[in-house]
């Protein structure tokens, strides 16, 4: 699926995914956890092996890319607080990263606690860790309110 990507939609989630290895090399070890979970986004973004491999290996490199839609880039927001959560700890540096990326992606800080928080809600409530695209809007609206 990567080769009908759209260069600027392939520099997206190469982008996307630097951030992803990068959130994951923060406290200097990626977990089972953190790499299963790697390895779910990469293969629904139709990326290979190879090409994940390329991504970690240089993820400190990779100039930032941010696709125009903003559900797109909710989206990318969601996967990065999802890797912060992974561990059972939240690891100061990780969040700190969350936010940079989260401001580059055009969103004010906050919205990385306001996900941070209703994941942990909701699987606090319900037993269930992921947000549909319906309750990212809800989060993205009332962010802006």
């Amino acid at each position: 699926m990567s080769e009908n990507l759209q260069p600027s939609e392939m520099a997206n989630v190469r982008s996307h995914f630097a951030h992803l290895c990068q959130l994951a090399l923060a406290d200097a070890l990626v977990t089972k956890d953190e790499l299963e979970y790697l390895t779910k986004l990469y293969t629904s973004y139709g990326l290979s092996q190879e090409e994940f491999n390329s991504i970690m290996d240089d993820a400190f490199a990779i100039p930032f890319a941010a696709p125009e839609k903003t559900i797109l880039r909710l989206e990318q927001l969601y996967d990065l607080v999802r890797m912060v959560l992974i561990d059972e700890s939240i690891d100061e540096r990780k969040v700190k990263l969350c936010v940079e990326v989260a401001q580059k992606l055009g969103f004010q800080a906050h919205m990385v606690g306001d996900l941070i928080k209703a994941l942990v809600n909701m699987e606090e409530e319900t037993g269930m860790d992921k947000l549909e695209i319906d309750d990212l809007n809800i989060i993205l609206k009332d962010s802006k309110e």
